[in-house]
């Protein structure tokens, strides 16, 4: 779709006609109802956007909107493991107990989802820009099918673990269906996998991060260097196409 459009796109108007200066800017997709609807909110989402973009990496924004909510699964999962109630049980088997915390956790994670959408779509996007300005060529097919070979092998290690799993932790496949709480370890397996496990597996997963290599600084200096090539290859194509036409 670019390299097919590439002539329309470089020879664009609309960054003059909105005052955007190419690469200094980010395109936002806020759609949701608590987003737009109240204008406070709206403002304030915009206001913090900008700020970061002004002070942070891409590479900060991302793990800061990723790790928050996933890090407050922590104490959620200490607080319902720790805790037990005056017959004695643990506050992660009563509903009544946990609703409380899980609210707040809830409320931390929607403040931060819409940074965390944002930052992951502004980061593939800079390493697509990388590519391009590294080897000058974009590579959004390559690592399209290689995100989706990738995402396929949890599921294939997901149907060969899942059953030894519950077998291992003692869950009972009928205790739903007949109205009776699961054993003791299988409710405990449960809430962990729910909570602590999924932080654990992002801290370990924003490892890679790490040696992502874009910061700030080489930010603002790649996008520099491809406006003006960009610029630079629209003009000879223009050049090209009245060539072409004066030849005619």
């Amino acid at each position: 779709v670019l390299h097919n459009n590439l002539d329309e796109i470089e020879n664009s108007e609309i960054h003059r006609v909105l005052g955007l200066k190419k690469g200094n800017y980010i395109l936002l997709s806020a759609h949701r109802e608590e987003n737009i609807d109240t204008e406070k909110n709206f403002t304030s989402l915009f206001s913090s956007i900008n700020k970061m973009a002004e002070k942070y990496s891409t590479r900060a924004v991302y793990i800061a909107s990723h790790m928050i909510p996933k890090a407050c699964y922590i104490p959620v999962f200490l607080f319902g493991l720790l805790l037990k109630d005056k017959e004695g049980s643990r506050f992660f088997t009563k509903r009544w107990t946990m609703l409380p915390i899980t609210a707040i956790w809830e409320c931390i994670y929607a403040a931060n989802q819409g940074f965390a959408n944002i930052s992951l779509d502004e980061i593939r996007n800079e390493c697509n820009d990388y590519i391009e300005w590294k080897c000058g060529y974009r590579n959004e097919a390559t690592l399209s099918v290689a995100s989706t070979i990738l995402c396929k092998i949890p599921n294939r290690v997901n149907a060969v673990f899942q059953p030894k799993f519950k077998q291992w932790i003692g869950y009972d496949q009928l205790a739903y269906t007949e109205t009776r709480p699961q054993p003791e370890k299988a409710q405990k397996w449960i809430f962990a996998m729910a909570t602590v496990i999924p932080a654990l597996l992002a801290i370990i997963g924003m490892i890679p991060m790490c040696f992502y290599r874009i910061d700030k600084e080489m930010r603002d200096r790649m996008y520099v260097e491809l406006n003006e090539r960009r610029v630079k290859k629209a003009e000879e194509v223009n050049e090209d196409k009245v060539n072409a036409e004066t030849n005619v």
